[in-house]
């Protein structure tokens, strides 16, 4: 059996508990609307820094323009400077092989011409061959000789 008293006493929280909650979410619709104004504030403040952050000021035009032609001639003047110690490595790199090429050929015409020279007798008919001979081997000594030290 249901008592008076306790219907009375349930619909009495029931109504409390309704009235709660509908001020709870009067609330809670107040501060969501709050929220909103707070985000479209802040959103539209956000936009107005990126666009003020992203365009150039009045009147300094000059400054961007030369900044920029300042930027291009320094990169110009680094890849300069870079380039130029490259090939002044690879150009004493190819004299030194240069050089070295030229030493191993010379040396090899020296021998071929010492090996000449003693193989010849040196009587009346030779004596211009052995003379011209010893020309070529003292011409290949001092060349080499420059070459080597050189190299």
């Amino acid at each position: 059996m249901i008592d008076k008293h306790q219907v009375y006493v349930e619909n009495n929280i029931y109504k409390c508990n309704l009235e709660s909650l509908t001020t709870l979410i009067r609330n809670n619709e107040s501060l969501i609307s709050e929220h909103n104004n707070n985000l479209s504030n802040t959103n539209s403040i956000l936009l107005e820094i990126d666009n003020t952050l992203s365009s150039i000021p009045n009147g300094s035009y000059p400054l961007t323009i030369t900044s920029g032609i300042l930027s291009a001639i320094v990169a110009a003047g680094v890849a300069f400077f870079l380039n130029y110690l490259f090939w002044r490595k690879i150009r004493n790199h190819n004299r030194i092989s240069h050089f070295a090429q030229l030493s191993i050929e010379l040396l090899d015409l020296f021998e071929f011409n010492s090996t000449n020279y003693w193989l010849l007798n040196c009587n009346k008919n030779n004596q211009l061959k052995v003379k011209n001979l010893e020309t070529q081997i003292k011409s290949n000594f001092t060349v080499l000789r420059v070459s080597l030290t050189e190299f």
